[in-house]
């Protein structure tokens, strides 16, 4: 039989209470495979904001073990509704894996979002490998409010830390 010696690791998607800033314990999906698919259709999901729980949430994470590989962080500006999606991996590994990872749902009744989000979310230039941004350009709440302009979508392209 060999030396052959398997450890498998169970793979954790947790949230973050926005509200409370409090970790919820419990996981939104875990599974035994390694789940970047999974992950991405819930970063979508959570992007658009479409449900109450969605709302909820400050951050997603994944997880195998106790080991963080990605955070998604949903980053709310206090003078307007256009939110910024800010994706952080572990290395630039993990971040390729998602550029390559196929959107995967997780049940019948929550199909693909992927197309949704980017017909509100705009990538925006990241020199960090494993870092990925996103900008809201047309407003979730009411589809009939205007989309930003070319020069709010330049002045919002900034660094996070400077718009917040």
């Amino acid at each position: 039989m060999g030396g052959y010696y398997s450890r498998e690791e169970t793979w954790y998607i947790y949230t973050r209470d926005l509200k409370s800033d409090a970790w919820n314990k419990k996981p939104l999906h875990q599974e035994q495979e390694k789940c970047m698919g999974h992950f991405k259709h819930l970063v979508y999901k959570f992007g658009l904001q479409k449900t109450g729980d969605d709302k909820s949430y400050k951050a997603l994470y994944l997880y195998t073990g106790s080991k963080r590989i990605a955070k998604a962080e949903l980053i709310r500006p206090l003078h307007d509704n256009y939110y910024k999606m800010e994706l952080d991996f572990d290395n630039g590994t993990e971040a390729s894996e998602w550029d390559l990872a196929e959107e995967q749902i997780l049940s019948q009744t929550l199909l693909w979002r992927e197309t949704d989000f980017n017909k509100y979310y705009v990538s925006l230039p990241e020199d960090v490998k494993y870092r990925r941004r996103w900008q809201l350009v047309k407003t979730l709440d009411s589809p009939h409010l205007p989309r930003l302009s070319l020069t709010d979508y330049i002045k919002h392209s900034e660094p996070f830390s400077s718009n917040v």
